[in-house]
């Protein structure tokens, strides 16, 4: 898509936002563009205020293993993460009541993640619980089980201490 710019988007009647690996899908008047990691700060900010009206929280991270980020946290519980005034990641946590493009939320099964992806995801134990991951996509399941279900869901940089 090239640079992002908000008042190309100005005209839409219809507008969803959602997460996706490696970015946000923008679906407006039934089009869906790709919103990448690495889209300005500012532009990102504009487009998600429009569509999730104000940060509930607002504020800098500045101990991330990833470096020191600013953050951007919604009232339908996304988190924006920016970097060196960069979108560079999103966390979804627990109340969230949106998904990505194909369906994937919290509340989702394993079963559910693994049908969606198209390519393969690994589950492991580790210090956060059953963490999975595929090329861009990253959460926290309840269990091992396919039948287990998502309880975090992220992409790009976060601020996860493990």
């Amino acid at each position: 898509m090239g640079a992002l710019s908000f008042e190309a988007f100005a005209g839409g009647t219809e507008w969803a936002l959602y997460p996706a690996g490696g970015g946000l899908n923008l679906k407006q008047d039934g089009e869906i563009h790709f919103i990448p990691f690495g889209t300005d700060q500012a532009e990102v900010e504009k487009l998600a205020r429009k569509l999730w009206g104000e940060p509930a929280h607002s504020g800098s991270l500045e101990e991330c293993g990833a470096g020191p980020m600013d953050y951007d946290a919604f009232e339908n519980s996304m988190t924006l993460h920016f970097q060196e005034e960069a979108f560079e990641g999103w966390f979804m946590e627990q109340g969230a009541a949106i998904e990505t493009s194909s369906g994937l939320g919290l509340g989702s099964t394993l079963s559910d993640v693994r049908a969606t992806l198209f390519h393969e995801i690994e589950v492991e134990e580790t210090t956060l619980g059953h963490e999975f991951w595929s090329e861009s996509l990253f959460g926290i399941v309840s269990g091992p089980e396919e039948t287990d279900v998502v309880e975090a869901l992220w992409s790009g940089v976060s601020c996860l201490f493990r």
